[in-house]
């Protein structure tokens, strides 16, 4: 109880001393720790994030980007996210610029040490805008998204230190009329949001200068009269509605709740730039504030990490098409295998397609857990079809499906890596060569996906080796289909797997791939057609076509299984099946279901009996 007083003055004292570099280096390092661990948990879908992304370094790229109003920051923007290519180099990069602008934003805005952690704030909520949109990526309309609105502020906050340290007023009113008129093309709303701060600045209470009315006034018109001017005049592709927007994402509906971070970033550069003239430098930092600046760094840190997306569903998703991308098809499997949860049709297919590729999916594909868990979207969009059906239209060998939604959503969204890579490849197998190139030119023009656009030039100028590709093998038996487009309605697997049991005939790689299906729809009718031909040509049946013929034999009376190689523990596992069928006779499925699942939930006739009225689109 002695001690007690003492404690106390010590500590205002060291308050008062001044000496916050400890502080400031705690609070970077928090930062710093917390977002490697979201860049660890994320690491696939910043991958993904510069494949839904394109960066050319030549002139006509930066022109087709200046079409608009903040076009620049777009052009920045998709500069810096292609390095996610190398996903930690990129995170890196991201972590290293969030830094910086805490260090710029605290100098434009004469932060003192003291309170030095706040700066940190927008930095929090700009590292959260790029981990919190989800699937929303593969349908954002804002090229360079992941760094155009950190830029924006960054730019902001040097034009404002530039603007602070002009002391004649004339000056003062000339740099404003450059910042509207100059900026707003190249910044577009950050040029506004620039001259908001400005207004801000010039009639607050400060120690030093007086306000300045006209200043804030000219500021606040210039603002306002700008943007129509250049909309009148300049601008053809712009929406009178988003001129004040420019170079802003676009969230619709229940995605609004995606502007939180920046709306929260606006409030905190507003209150700066109130306060930029009325900071004490040499004052020191009662306990009370002490612990109120903690909480609020804390509140920024905090709502950094709980408010990113986090959806085991979505992670593993892009885990599966980044190895669905270098044709890795094991580690989709692996995926599979390695879920806690339980998946999205998306996966189910996914996983599906990997084990065909493997030659696995006869004695696996009900192995892994299947059903039609929602995705995790805050806005409506069709998941399946966005996410998904380019790969699986391709890898199904849909050609020209894949080419369409890949031309449809160049159209809605803007061209992007991966849309060229599919159209490429898509040229290649339709013969179409002059088209290919064309799409490969602009690859090829990239830093990090020239390599990827020379390995398929060799195609381009050499279609003879196109036959020693093991892509391109496996996916041109499955073309042996009448090649038309026709409209699938937007329900992916419903038109893909249903296209496909409803075919007669073909290589073998597509009959089999029609007998797979043909389970999918527990369409027996189709089965036994495409199994007898199977079971002509093959010395050894698959698992899970035994498990059907022997439970098809049962139900129907019309097709002996015992005319096929069926093997005797297949046989003598249904019969058990049956048996514990009766057993527990009169139970309501629903609670069957975890009676047969430890037994039998590896097998078709678990599938059969207990996963039913799924939602397959």
């Amino acid at each position: 109880m002695n001690n007690s007083p003492k404690k106390s003055v010590a500590w205002r004292e060291l308050l008062k001393r001044g000496n916050f570099l400890p502080v400031k280096i705690a609070g970077a390092a928090i930062f710093i720790a917390v977002a490697v661990a979201l860049s660890v948990s994320n690491v696939d879908y910043f991958w993904k994030a510069q494949e839904l992304s394109l960066f050319v370094p030549s002139h006509e790229f930066l022109v087709e980007k200046m079409q608009l109003a903040g076009g620049f920051l777009a052009y920045c923007g998709c500069f810096l996210v292609q390095f996610f290519y190398h996903p930690w180099v990129g995170c890196a990069l991201l972590i290293a610029m969030s830094l910086l602008m805490a260090v710029l934003v605290a100098k434009a805005f004469r932060l003192p040490g003291r309170w030095w952690l706040l700066a940190l704030i927008p930095s929090a909520m700009m590292f959260l805008s790029t981990v919190d949109i989800g699937y929303l990526i593969y349908s954002l309309k804002a090229p360079g998204y992941l760094y155009s609105n950190m830029l924006g502020l960054m730019f902001a906050s040097a034009i404002f230190l530039c603007y602070r340290s002009i002391g004649n007023r004339w000056l003062k009113y000339a740099v404003l009329v450059v910042i509207a008129a100059a900026l707003y093309p190249v910044m577009g709303f950050y040029a506004l949001l620039t001259l908001v701060l400005c207004a801000l600045y010039e009639v607050s209470l400060r120690t030093e200068g007086k306000k300045d009315w006209i200043a804030a006034v000219l500021a606040v018109l210039l603002a306002a009269v700008v943007p129509q001017l250049y909309w009148s005049f300049v601008y053809e592709q712009m929406t009178v509605f988003y001129i004040y927007l420019a170079g802003l994402p676009r969230f619709y509906m229940g995605a609004r709740v995606l502007y939180e971070p920046l709306i929260v970033s606006f409030v905190v550069f507003a209150f700066f730039a109130v306060m930029a003239g009325r900071w004490k430098k040499d004052a020191g930092m009662t306990a009370i504030k002490a612990v109120a600046l903690f909480a609020v760094f804390a509140f920024s840190i905090g709502g950094m990490w709980y408010r990113a997306f986090d959806d085991e569903n979505f992670k593993v998703t892009m885990k599966m098409d980044r190895a669905m991308d270098g044709e890795d098809w094991e580690t989709v499997v692996d995926c599979a295998a390695g879920l806690k949860g339980e998946p999205t049709r998306l996966m189910v297919l996914d996983t599906d397609l990997a084990l065909y590729k493997l030659g696995r999916a006869g004695d696996e594909m009900f192995k892994y857990k299947i059903s039609d868990t929602p995705y995790k979207v805050r806005s409506p969009m069709s998941v399946m079809r966005i996410v998904g059906a380019k790969a699986l239209y391709y890898n199904f060998g849909k050609i020209n499906y894949c080419y369409r939604w890949c031309m449809e959503d160049k159209v809605e969204y803007g061209m992007k890596v991966e849309y060229l890579k599919y159209m490429v490849r898509c040229a290649l197998l339709n013969g179409e060569f002059a088209l290919a190139q064309k799409y490969n030119n602009v690859l090829l023009d990239t830093w990090f996906h020239r390599s990827w656009a020379e390995k398929y030039q060799r195609y381009i100028d050499n279609p003879d080796l196109m036959d020693e590709s093991d892509e391109f093998k496996s996916i041109r038996p499955l073309m042996a289909y009448e090649n038309i487009l026709e409209g699938d309605g937007g329900l992916l697997e419903g038109y893909l797997v249903g296209e496909m049991v409803r075919l007669s005939g073909g290589p073998e790689p597509l009959v089999e791939l029609s007998l797979q299906c043909s389970l999918i729809q527990k369409d027996i009718a189709a089965f036994w057609p495409r199994f007898i031909l199977y079971a002509r040509t093959h010395d050894r049946l698959p698992v899970h076509y035994q498990e059907a013929a022997v439970l098809y034999s049962q139900l129907e009376k019309k097709v002996d299984y015992r005319m096929f190689n069926i093997d005797q523990t297949v046989v003598d596992r249904f019969n058990r099946f049956i048996d514990m069928s009766e057993q527990f006779a009169g139970i309501p499925d629903g609670n069957l279901k975890g009676i047969f699942k430890p037994q039998f939930g590896d097998t078709f006739w678990y599938y059969y009996f207990f996963i039913k009225d799924l939602k397959t689109s």
